[in-house]
């Protein structure tokens, strides 16, 4: 989607400047899955999973998909993460 496109009602995430489709804050049920693998995964190992990690227990086809999730997520305020440095995600706020 090209940027110059979007209407004034579109949400840009300010991590990753994609396009936000939805202005729903409840989170989905695969962001439900993701955050929920996150604090087990964190609870258990004491510290963030990867994005592969995240990829592979929710069935997403790469870390892109995940990206994308975690920008959503984060945009909504549920979760908070350093976009550079790696294992850094943390579930803020839960459901």
């Amino acid at each position: 989607m090209n940027m110059a496109t979007l209407t004034t009602n579109q949400k840009i995430c300010p991590t990753c400047q994609r396009s936000l489709i939805s202005n729903d804050y409840t989170p989905t049920l695969k962001e439900r899955t993701i955050m929920k693998f996150i604090v087990d995964y964190q609870s258990q190992k004491n510290k963030s999973p990867s994005y592969r990690e995240i990829a592979f227990h929710v069935n997403l086809k790469g870390i892109n998909s995940v990206s994308t999730y975690l920008c959503r997520l984060k945009s909504k305020g549920y979760v908070d993460f350093i976009p550079a440095k790696k294992r850094s995600v943390q579930v803020i706020k839960e459901i």
